[in-house]
């Protein structure tokens, strides 16, 4: 293929993915839970999918999955427009106290050194307690009400777009935290997908193992900077929906200039201090 025809054919995508993601944003909202009343819709989620559709945990009558690493979390909603619906729900888990070998879920049932390097477990998140529950999103697809094509498209592969909008949600609200990766735990499958979309550039933790009694999942990083320039170039289409037009991208170019900022002002003062001891030891 020429050089012209590649540039053609990226240009296509690129403005192909504009228009996919305003009609995205025309479907779609999402919001990050701080009331009492989003959470309470965030809990209420993931019981729906973790504990009344498969299973993963015990039931409760307050009919509300809640655990440990929730009060160190950010979440958010993903709505569907049309009905109003809540459709889904993530948090990230953020670094948080001094012991950096349990800041995560990931740390308590999975043993790779990464998982126990601080200066990483220091500069990650990690992406968990994503509920897409079945009833909603068949509710949802039973609505055929008049769209437009690309409405079409978007609500015909509506599991797909909800996972995108809240991958793009979880990205963000690390970046608001100044955390610039992400661990995540997720079936090959959902990884393959993602990689299909242009999250193609992450590392690799260990081996895929059995998780939490919920089947085969594999722990990987994610440079959140990298992949969404990268998948601007390899995947415009979905790159834009996931980056929200480039707005993630330039907020994660920010917070990669404070972190790199950051690090030369600790490494600045390592040096000052190993100065000053070999001062001392001279005048000694």
């Amino acid at each position: 293929m020429k050089l012209r025809d590649i540039y053609l054919k990226t240009n296509i995508k690129y403005f192909k993915g504009l228009t996919y993601n305003n009609t995205f944003n025309s479907v779609f909202s999402i919001k990050i839970a701080k009331s009492k009343e989003d959470l309470e819709t965030v809990y209420r989620l993931r019981h729906m999918a973790y504990c009344e559709e498969n299973n993963f945990e015990p039931q409760n009558e307050y009919r509300q999955e809640v655990d440990e690493f929730d009060k160190h979390s950010m979440h958010s909603i993903i709505y569907y427009k049309p009905t109003g619906d809540a459709l889904g729900t993530v948090r990230v888990v953020l670094p948080h106290g001094n012991d950096y070998n349990h800041y995560f879920p990931v740390q308590e049932h999975m043993d790779n050194p990464f998982l126990h390097n601080r200066l990483e477990m220091n500069n990650h998140s990690e992406i968990s307690r994503l509920a897409i529950p079945s009833s909603i999103k068949n509710k949802i697809m039973e609505d055929r009400s008049c769209w437009s094509f690309y409405e079409k498209t978007i609500t015909g592969c509506l599991a797909k777009y909800a996972v995108l909008g809240l991958f793009r949600a979880s990205i963000e609200m690390s970046l608001l935290n100044n955390v610039p990766n992400c661990i995540y735990v997720a079936e090959p499958r959902l990884i393959n997908m993602l990689n299909r979309v242009g999250v193609k550039w992450v590392k690799i933790l260990g081996e895929a193992v059995e998780y939490h009694g919920t089947g085969i999942r594999q722990p990987i990083s994610i440079n959140i900077l990298e992949n969404a320039t990268k998948g601007l170039y390899a995947c415009p289409d979905t790159a834009l929906i996931i980056t929200d037009n480039n707005r993630i991208q330039k907020l994660a170019t920010q917070v990669e200039a404070n972190r790199m900022r950051n690090e030369s002002i600790m490494e600045g003062i390592d040096d000052l201090h190993a100065l000053d001891e070999e001062r001392m030891t001279e005048v000694a």
